[in-house]
């Protein structure tokens, strides 16, 4: 689990720069380029994980796929975004029963000099579902 957090940290931190498969821009557009992410785990930590997806405005930022289930993942994503309400979720795209639950923690949206620290969240999740956040930027 340490590991997880360790490398949702250091990614979260440095924050590349990417397209944008939100707006499909490169420049920002007037917007601000955030990093977005945190770690979804079983909450049992359990081996259920197969493919999980971090999902900011309804599009992947970023999918974890493994070959043999796992307890968890980090989702780290890169995306434009403008001012205003946003929703970034945590899918469980396909897992080895269904449903489990499932906890989304350190969860934070950064982006210049502000960042926003969203409350971790356990959830019963069927495959397909996730757990979301709402937040308003900045």
């Amino acid at each position: 689990m340490r590991i997880y957090m360790a490398v949702a940290l250091v990614v979260l931190a440095v924050g590349g720069c990417s397209k944008n498969d939100v707006t499909g821009d490169v420049t920002g557009g007037g917007g601000t380029l955030v990093t977005a992410g945190g770690n979804f785990y079983n909450a049992s930590f359990a081996p259920t994980v197969l493919k999980c997806d971090l999902l900011l405005d309804g599009t992947v930022i970023a999918t974890q796929t493994y070959a043999t289930a796992t307890g968890g993942a980090p989702l780290i994503g890169t995306a434009w975004i403008q001012n205003g309400s946003h929703t970034l979720a945590f899918r469980i795209t396909s897992q080895s029963s269904s449903p489990n639950s499932y906890k989304a923690s350190g969860v934070s949206v950064r982006g210049g000099s502000t960042s926003e620290h969203l409350a971790d969240r356990t959830q019963t999740l069927a495959t397909g579902q996730s757990i979301s956040y709402t937040f308003t930027w900045p």
